[in-house]
């Protein structure tokens, strides 16, 4: 594409962005990343901020689809490095730390990629995870427990488990309920627990994918208990916000669960009690650190 006559630096560089993003489009990768190389290269010092930074994120995107996952990385941090305080997680952002926790997982760094999902995941605020951020961390989980399996220490099999009793412990499971009614309300359940999670440092994806099989498998049982209410509002209460502690490594092994009835799933009741109980849980996690 030719230069106008008396185009600004700016001019030039949005006119090549353009194109850049035409060829991401037509998936020329390559080539819409030769681009953006050269809009950085060439213009960054004459261009706004803002726009270079969306121009490196646009060059991660490209070098993520060509398997330079170290290479985006770099973007991905210089896209950060060039975030305002004030902008705060923008749509620019939120797509960095996506990207950030593909190329963690295609580099193999499963443990910091799930992380950096998990702070996408914090930022978008959002109860329903799209698509896309679903199957990513399908795929770090599997790879996760794919390489606890070959490890010498694997979680064992449910097939073991289940014909060989020493390799499972009982353990007792209490869900705290707290509504506006019912200050504690708590029900408990037993049930056992593969020996491998009661140990000081279990293995960390096992033990979470633990943790969400056992809300699911009594979530139902709780909600039919009594007619809850809201812990906020006293609405009549259509589901529970789960925030199971693990203290499986105790002498008496325990889960315990403090729920809270929310009248909307993804409601502001429901925000609220995620991010009260995010930070009881902090909370809790330092204590246990102090008494440690």
């Amino acid at each position: 594409m030719a230069t106008s006559p008396g185009e600004t630096v700016y001019g030039k560089a949005r006119r090549l962005k353009e194109e850049a993003n035409a060829l991401y489009v037509a998936k020329s990768y390559s080539n819409s990343a030769g681009i953006y190389t050269q809009i950085i290269v060439n213009y960054e010092k004459g261009c706004e901020p803002g726009f270079i930074r969306t121009v490196y994120s646009n060059r991660a995107a490209c070098r993520i689809e060509l398997g330079q996952y170290d290479e985006a990385i770099s973007d991905i941090r210089r896209v950060w490095q060039m975030t305002p305080p004030e902008v705060g997680a923008d749509c620019i952002a939120q797509k960095a730390h996506y990207r950030l926790a593909r190329c963690l997982y295609e580099i193999g760094r499963l443990a910091d990629a799930l992380k950096a999902l998990d702070v996408y995941q914090h930022i978008m605020d959002k109860n329903v995870p799209s698509e896309a951020e679903s199957n990513l961390r399908s795929r770090i989980l599997r790879a996760i427990v794919d390489r606890d399996e070959n490890s010498s220490n694997p979680l064992p099999r449910e097939e073991h488990t289940t014909s060989t009793p020493s390799l499972k412990r009982a353990f007792l499971y209490e869900v705290k309920v707290h509504d506006r009614i019912a200050a504690g309300y708590t029900i408990s359940y037993r049930s056992d627990v593969p020996t491998i999670l009661c140990t000081p440092n279990p293995p960390e994806v096992p033990t979470r994918l633990f943790l969400v099989q056992l809300v699911k498998k009594y979530h139902e049982d709780v909600m039919n208990r009594k007619a809850w209410v809201c812990w906020k509002c006293s609405a009549p209460a259509v589901s529970l916000v789960h925030t199971p502690a693990s203290y499986l490594h105790m002498q008496q092994p325990i889960v315990v669960d403090y729920a809270q009835p929310v009248c909307q799933n993804g409601g502001i009741c429901d925000r609220a009690a995620r991010e009260m109980m995010k930070n009881e849980m902090r909370l809790v996690a330092e204590l246990g650190k102090r008494a440690g």
